[in-house]
């Protein structure tokens, strides 16, 4: 099955990928436990004041926690995304394979979205395996604030998809893995700095204001970030842009070897 095939390849990177990732949700999940303890000792200070607010050492630890692991996990979104998307399609290339696959009985349909899947299923386990670290450890001060970590992991697993669509197609229609690589860093870079530009040289602030909505995918209030505040729109968009890359792919390949 090509499926196997895919896994055989990349579980070396796979496995060392989640290792990282969990060791490094663990690192995040024992400092915020350490900090909690710091709280409870806040907390029975303020407790003696006449006048004391609402002090949740519990909630605070939770939201120290993944707040440590919220930019991590972008990263960790971003760099998975954008290699394993790269060594897809791009490794068949590489390793001569192509020609191949490309003449068994399967349809180009069945290839591309197969090869899509299995990566995109590696990348949502790696991700979460960072998150699940921090969980893991904050459930032992917890477990009433588990819902917390949901909008962190739904918004970097529908980027992180994106990102993993985008270098997919990159690598396709260069027929190269560090070809596409380079195309889908330069998308992004693109993406983020020439709204930017447009607003700095041009006074054009239309595309900086939807590069900002298109970003922001839930309110990041401490206390209120549950899965109820996404926003719809940009989670709609992004979604159909991941679903549109193995499309592109798809067509490519049939292009290609029409």
């Amino acid at each position: 099955m090509y499926a196997w095939k895919c896994w055989h390849d990349s579980r070396d990177r796979v496995i060392l990928y989640a290792a990282a990732s969990l060791a490094i949700g663990l690192m995040f999940g024992a400092i915020a436990l350490a900090q909690y303890h710091i709280f409870l000792s806040y907390a029975w200070e303020w407790s003696l004041r006449p006048r004391r607010w609402y002090w949740n050492p519990a909630l605070l630890a939770w939201d120290w926690g993944l707040y440590l692991t919220e930019a991590t996990l972008f990263r960790a979104a971003l760099w998975v995304g954008l290699i394993l998307g790269a060594v897809s399609v791009g490794r068949e290339y590489r390793s001569g394979a192509m020609p191949f696959l490309l003449t068994r009985p399967a349809s180009r349909k069945v290839f591309v979205w197969t090869d899509w899947s299995v990566g995109l299923a590696q990348m949502t386990a790696i991700v979460a395996m960072m998150l699940g670290g921090t969980v893991s450890v904050l459930c032992a001060v917890s477990t009433d604030y588990v819902w917390l970590s949901f909008p962190q992991l739904l918004e970097c697993l529908l980027l992180g998809a994106v990102l993993y669509g985008l270098s997919h197609f990159t690598t396709a229609l260069m027929g190269s893995s560090m070809k596409g690589l380079s195309a889908s860093a330069a998308v992004i870079l693109f993406y983020e700095l020439l709204p930017g530009a447009f607003e700095d040289w041009w006074h054009l602030s239309g595309p900086l204001r939807f590069r900002d909505w298109s970003l922001k995918l839930w309110e990041d209030k401490p206390g209120v970030n549950d899965p109820f505040t996404l926003h719809g729109w940009p989670m709609l968009m992004w979604l159909l842009v991941a679903l549109a890359f193995p499309l592109l792919s798809q067509f490519i390949l049939e292009w290609r070897e029409a």
